[in-house]
């Protein structure tokens, strides 16, 4: 990575980052396309219950890859790193961890044998390998800095997954449940092979000494890791534990509308994502020269986050929450409403973005995610209390999420300001 003067503007209106930018805005659409497409198609049961696979999916994947995006971002923001051990440990770690996947497929085939058929189960081992093979490869890019591979390794997935459907429905006018099912898996798989062999010559020039040494590369990667993966796997946990919850507690179909609801707000939450991985060396560089640049930086961050944050929230409040209305029938026009409340929410995602870069630095992100673990418990008593009183809805919710999102922005911000920066 480069390490020479870096200024907000040759930042973020460099071309590289337009072209991120572009990319992943395009690859967001594709999954709001994606559902949509699913969601006019099957009944409310059957596209809640395929959420409900894809939301334990993303988080087995994440189980898989555990810390390696956040320790990545933040090890080669640094002058001193050693890539080609670094490279070494991380695929003994995505073998063993593959070990992994193999005992997750198998629990998660007994706890949801009788709800969820074969089929499905081979639909989440695939989402699984395909994701993870998708953040080895944004991962690769990110490190050699090919922005422009990375916007379009990111739509591969959900390019081949949207000429499924379409194909399915339109093409052979099939639109039975499993049989476009079948196609997905088709899809998921043909993502598998264009993955893996996007940096094969990479991967393969380590892959035998990282067989070698197996144990002692995991225990060492895992060492350095802990920290950026128990803090992913607690967010992840956050954003998917209410699908998890809807299908577990309730029937399918509030997973649904729910999941359109997250899907077309997460349009509006992307940029803020691209964003940070953009600012990440520029504040890494900046906190290297002492406490009062780190603090210019993370102010005037803030401030870039704050405005994008209201146009993102305002866009919500008027687009998105118009998209169920036009795109789905009557079954889906409680998410439209809920589109309006969570415009809130995603200010507030903005506002976090722009601290939390901040504790990926001088070790600060096991704190973040002591931060986060707390979170979590306050929503599962929440979740727990409006169940057992038996005024639980999708609008209590969504209003538990903008608070939940709010204090974490609020602990981050008091913790940041007294702690790190002073």
């Amino acid at each position: 990575m480069e390490h020479s003067t870096i200024s907000f503007s040759n930042l973020f209106l460099s071309q590289k980052y337009i072209i991120l930018f572009l990319g992943n805005i395009v690859s967001g659409v594709a999954i709001v396309v994606f559902n949509l497409l699913l969601a006019n198609t099957f009944s409310q049961d059957e596209f809640g219950i395929l959420i409900f696979v894809i939301s334990i999916s993303i988080i087995s994947s994440q189980l898989i890859i555990f810390g390696s995006t956040g320790f990545f971002l933040n090890q080669f923001g640094l002058k001193n790193h050693n890539q080609a051990i670094l490279h070494e440990q991380f695929l003994s770690y995505l073998l063993l961890n593959f070990f992994l996947l193999l005992c997750l497929s198998f629990l998660f085939t007994f706890l949801f044998n009788e709800q969820i058929s074969f089929l499905l189960q081979m639909i989440f081992v695939t989402y699984v390998v395909a994701q993870v093979f998708l953040e080895i490869n944004i991962l690769i890019t990110q490190i050699t800095n090919n922005f422009f591979k990375q916007s379009i390794i990111l739509f591969i997935p959900h390019l081949l997954r949207i000429i499924a459907i379409t194909s399915s429905i339109f093409l052979f006018d099939i639109s039975s449940f499993n049989t476009i099912l079948i196609f997905i898996l088709l899809a998921n798989l043909l993502s598998i092979f264009i993955l893996f062999f996007q940096n094969i010559d990479r991967i393969s020039r380590f892959i035998k000494r990282a067989f070698k040494s197996i144990l002692k590369n995991y225990l060492s990667f895992l060492k350095s890791i802990k920290g950026f993966g128990i803090y992913e796997l607690l967010f992840l946990s956050y954003t998917q534990v209410p699908l998890i919850f809807l299908g577990i507690l309730f029937n399918f179909d509030k997973v649904a509308i729910y999941s359109i609801v997250i899907t077309i707000s997460t349009i509006f939450i992307l940029p803020s994502g691209v964003f940070t991985k953009a600012y990440h060396p520029l504040l890494q560089q900046n906190a290297n020269k002492g406490n009062k640049a780190h603090k210019a930086t993370v102010l005037k961050f803030l401030k870039s986050m704050l405005l994008l944050g209201l146009i993102m929230g305002t866009l919500s409040l008027v687009l998105g929450s118009l998209m169920p209305i036009f795109f789905l029938d009557e079954s889906y026009s409680t998410s439209s409403d809920l589109i309006k409340i969570m415009s809130i929410f995603i200010f507030i995602r903005y506002l976090n973005a722009a601290i939390s870069s901040s504790f990926y630095l001088k070790d600060y992100i096991n704190m973040m995610a002591f931060f986060m673990f707390i979170i979590i418990i306050i929503q599962f008593i929440f979740i727990y209390i409006l169940f057992v009183f038996g005024i639980f809805n999708l609008f209590y919710l969504t209003y538990l999420s903008i608070a939940l999102e709010g204090m974490f922005f609020i602990i981050c911000a008091c913790y940041l300001y007294k702690r790190i920066l002073n």
